[in-house]
């Protein structure tokens, strides 16, 4: 069943919502066609969309920038109320994020607001084609006002359903649209299928919300016609009351399946523009090139906020200079209605940038409108373009082979390789390119390190190793590789950088220095001292296997303990003020403990000295430690020797100065070893030695050392005169000595054995001269004699015999004496005595001899003391003028003294006797003695150092006084 349609043009009314008086200025230009449109101003409040809803106009323009309603409220709204009613939003300056939020609402379009007043013309336009497309279906209950739907365009319908009947009559329109023939009956059913399965549910809740409620609904939805196009349709639903009680359905469809999609488009590209990350920007197209809007990224990359820029020209925000060859781009692209893509340079403030930049011709009616372009900075871009370029260039000719290949291809060939690879292998690029870096191994390149590489490789990890190489001529060379894996930007693998450097000197070098390092530490551990290197904190660094041997500490503990440690607390001080001083820049030796683990202590001598680096910083200490044990006792042993020996130790300077004295001149000398330190030699040495003396002395420092040892008298602190015997070395260079060492003893004994020798020998020659002459001379009387005459001579001859025997046999005594060494003994002095008082009357049986001694004296003394007494005893006898010769021997012990007297009834003994036995030994041209038992009882009692006298008693006979050291 068809209806019958028509539609008249009449003068359509707009209303303006918002403030701006430019509006009502445009009346007359709404001329088109013959149409007619009047524009009534309205203020933007609360009220506006019942008002509308009243008195519905043909088209809505809505100010968005004058209405003071937040967000899109207001706007959101109206749309609501009056569906089919088309509005337009007028995007004020600086609000390009508005229009995206007025489609998203239900707005029709969106026009720049400058258009108002700078191209009305298109906004004229706009308003026209939206009328156009939405026509509104007249309130008209009436079935013949429903018909009159405005289908001029093509893409509108209407219908209406019938609640008694349940069959629904359609406009040519609708069955245009929809493919339904209007020729027949149609079910609501029929409708209601027509529509996507996804939105049935609602346009069955909507046309039951219209029957309920006797509200107008509707909505946007999906319909699939005959010829399989999906279109897009607003339905509208009016219901037609009859006492107060729904009886029919008026609704109306309209096309709004390219009006969806532009608004769809539009959402997107405002999306898009609002947010894509890079600057955007659409200029005016005029003679002046007016910026109309940019989105936030042209902000965050020029610096300049959009306010800054909207509605200035490329001139005003660039500059002459560079506004003109903006300019120049931009009517290039208007001229060519292509877009164009170029790189500009542009100074923004007082930094040179570079910019990517692509603009498009806006096309509205076959004339460019706008040219929408899109820009970025590549300034570090171009840096990073330079820096490749520098780099590439630097890779290029680099001194150092390099080489990249290409994991993603079959056994990761070499895809590129600088020239310097190709002067260490000796391979061209051509030889090199699409072969894999194993070519280079050969018989002697290490497989543990081969596989190292490659299981690097396949973990995608770097790696560093030393392989022995083959170049193409075959010989070898140690090649240091490294290969590092790079990754692009997702995190891809494209490329494997391997750099390779010949380090076979190193190598060789490092394999050398090795050695010589192993060689220093077998040395090194090979003695018997401590060797350590610390940190100028005293740190342990280095040391010998001897230091872990000695302590007993292991190499773990002691790397890095203190050298303090290792020391006793008593001796702690004594090495840190050690390393203290050496750190000043002095070599330091100092004695100290070392303590073990197990708490032992050993004596060491530790010598530290610096270590410098090539500035003459110190880097640390290096220093020895030798055990002194042995030398301590050696030390000990020598000084006990030094302070108990018979010979004296000095050290004498070049001036002949005491540096040091030994001990022992204590008991040689009677000095104390200290006082003598600085004294003069000269001062201590008799005044007739002293040319000797000093003559041996200078050949000394000459010499190096004394040849024969020099003999010298020297006073002892008791005022006498000893001979000494002294042997020298000079040691004045020597850093621990700084003189000349001395060695002195005494020969004051031996002195007087060769003087006792020497007397002995002049008195044997000269009784054994007369007491042969006078044998000789009776023999020779014998032989010229008569018998009885011999006789005589005979007896005489027999008696100097006797005597010559007696003489010899005090002589081997003598002899013994002067020659032997006695040993000295605890004597009773009692049964000394009567032991020499009964020995000599057993020999002389007619002599008395008494002991008067009392019987606890004691004496230290040699037997040769009974010699001595013996011979006095037989002496004071011998020498009897009486027929009874009486000896008295009597001894007292007084001051420490022993006193034995031997008093005889002699005459006096003669002045040469006496002499012998209180004067000075010495032999003289007048006397050479006949009495060798004087000699000996002399000799005897002056080696054990006592002193003899003579004297004549009241009785009227001898006494002699033999003084000794108890």
């Amino acid at each position: 069943m068809g209806i019958d349609e028509s539609s008249k043009l009449v003068t359509k009314r707009v209303v303006y919502v918002g403030d701006d008086a430019a509006i009502d200025d445009l009346t007359p230009h709404f001329d088109h066609e013959g149409s007619r449109f009047t524009v009534e101003t309205v203020a933007g409040d609360d009220t506006l969309p019942e008002r509308i809803a009243e008195d519905s106009p043909e088209c809505i323009l809505f100010d968005d920038d004058s209405v003071g309603h937040p967000d899109t409220e207001l706007l959101s709204q109206i749309c609501d109320k009056q569906p089919a009613v088309p509005v337009i939003v007028l995007i004020g300056d600086g609000d390009a994020g508005r229009g995206g939020e007025a489609i998203h609402v239900g707005a029709t379009d969106c026009v720049d607001k400058q258009l108002v007043t700078t191209q009305c013309d298109i906004l004229i336009n706009r308003i026209q084609t939206a009328v156009q497309s939405q026509e509104s279906v007249s309130e008209s209950g009436t079935q013949t006002a429903m018909m009159r739907l405005a289908e001029s365009t093509g893409d509108t319908g209407g219908w209406e359903y019938d609640l008694e009947t349940e069959t629904v009559e359609i406009t040519p329109g609708y069955s245009q649209l929809t493919g339904l023939s209007g020729e027949n009956e149609i079910s609501a059913e029929e409708v209601i299928e027509l529509y996507h399965p996804a939105d049935r549910p609602a346009v069955r809740a909507a046309t039951e919300q219209a029957i309920q409620t006797g509200d107008q609904t509707g909505g946007i939805w999906r319909i699939q016609p005959d010829n399989g196009e999906q279109l897009t349709v607003d339905v509208t639903i009016e219901p037609v009351l009859s006492g107060g009680t729904v009886q029919r359905l008026h609704g109306s469809i309209r096309d709004v399946t390219e009006r969806h999609k532009r608004r769809e488009e539009h959402q997107q590209i405002e999306t898009l523009f609002q947010h894509t990350q890079g600057p955007l920007f659409l200029i005016d197209v005029d003679d002046e090139f007016v910026i109309r809007r940019v989105n936030p990224a042209w902000e965050d990359e020029t610096g300049v906020s959009p306010g800054q820029s909207h509605g200035k020209t490329v001139h005003q925000l660039f500059g002459e200079k560079q506004g003109n060859r903006i300019a120049r781009r931009y009517r290039q692209c208007v001229e060519q209605q292509e877009p164009i893509e170029y790189e500009e340079q542009l100074r923004l403030g007082d930094e040179m940038t570079y910019w990517e930049t692509r603009i498009a011709p806006v096309v509205i009616g076959g004339n460019v409108e706008y040219i929408a372009g899109s820009t970025r900075d590549i300034t570090d871009k171009r840096e990073r373009q330079r820096e490749l370029r520098l780099l590439q260039q630097a890779i290029d000719n680099a001194n150092i082979a390099i080489t990249l290949s290409n994991p993603s291809q079959a056994d990761n060939p070499i895809v590129y390789a600088n020239d310097a690879y190709g002067e260490l292998t000796g391979y061209t690029k051509s030889e090199t390119l699409g072969e894999n870096c194993r070519c280079l191994q050969g018989k002697n390149t290490d497989e543990t390190q081969v596989a190292a590489l490659r299981e690097a490789i396949d973990n995608e990890e770097p790696i560093t190793v030393e392989l022995r190489n083959y170049r193409k001529d075959g010989t070898e060379f140690w090649n240091r590789l490294t290969v590092t894996p790079i990754y692009d930007d997702d995190g891809t693998l494209i490329r494997y950088l391997g750099t390779q450097q010949d380090v076979t000197d190193r190598k060789e070098s490092r394999q050398e220095l090795q050695a010589e390092r192993e060689f220093i530490q077998q040395a090194l551990d090979s003695l018997e001292d401590l060797f350590y290197v610390v940190d100028p904190d005293g740190t342990i660094k280095r040391w010998n296997q001897t230091v872990a041997d000695v302590t007993g500490y292991t190499a773990a503990e002691l790397d890095g303990m203190s050298i303090t440690q290792l020391i006793p607390n008593t001796d702690e001080e004594a090495i840190s003020e050690a390393i203290e001083s050496t750190l000043q820049g002095d070599e330091t030796t100092a004695e100290a403990e070392l303590q073990t683990t197990d708490g032992e202590t050993i004596p060491f001598e530790w010598s530290i000295a610096r270590l410098t680096d090539t500035d003459g910083e110190t880097i640390g200490l290096v220093g020895i430690g030798r055990d002194i044990s042995q030398r301590r006792e050696r030390e000990q042993r020598f000084q006990a020797l030094v302070e108990k020996s018979n010979d004296s130790i000095s050290v004498i300077d070049s001036d002949g100065r005491f540096q040091y004295q030994s001990p022992s001149i204590e008991h040689i000398l009677g000095y104390d070893h200290r006082e003598v330190v600085g004294d003069a030699v000269w001062e201590y040495i008799h005044p007739d030695d002293h040319d000797a003396v000093q003559h041996w002395f200078e050949s000394v420092l000459s010499n190096g050392s004394s040849t024969e040892p020099v003999e010298y008298r020297a006073q002892h602190a008791d005022g006498s005169w000893q001979w000494m015997e002294a042997s020298g070395y000079n040691q004045i260079n020597s850093s621990a000595v700084s003189g000349c060492v001395i060695n002195s003893h005494r020969i004051t004994a031996r002195k007087q054995r060769e003087q006792h020798l020497s007397i002995l020998d002049r008195v044997l020659r000269h009784n054994f001269r007369n007491d042969m002459n006078v044998i000789r001379g009776r023999a020779e009387a014998i032989r010229s004699t008569t018998p009885e005459m011999a006789a005589e001579h005979a007896i005489e001859i027999v008696d100097k015999s006797d005597e010559l025997l007696e003489i010899a046999e005090k002589q081997r005594q003598l002899t013994s004496l002067i020659r032997d060494d006695s040993v000295t003994k605890k004597v009773d002095l009692e049964e000394l005595l009567q032991y020499s008082v009964s020995t000599v009357t057993a020999e002389h049986p007619d002599a008395t001899a008494t002991v008067d001694c009392p019987a606890d004296i004691s004496i230290h003394t040699t037997t040769d003391i009974e010699k001595a007494i013996i011979e006095l005893i037989t002496n004071a006898i011998i020498h009897s003028d009486g027929d009874a010769p009486a000896v008295t021997v009597s001894a007292v012990h007084s001051a420490g003294l022993i006193h034995i007297d031997i008093a005889d009834n002699c005459p006096p003994l003669p002045e040469v006797e006496k002499s012998i036995l209180t004067d000075s030994l010495q032999e003289t041209p007048l006397y050479h003695g006949s009495g060798l038992g004087l000699w000996l009882v002399r000799l005897i009692i002056t080696q054990l150092g006592g002193t003899i006298y003579v004297d004549r008693h009241d009785a009227g006979g001898n006494t002699v006084r033999v003084e000794l050291p108890e």
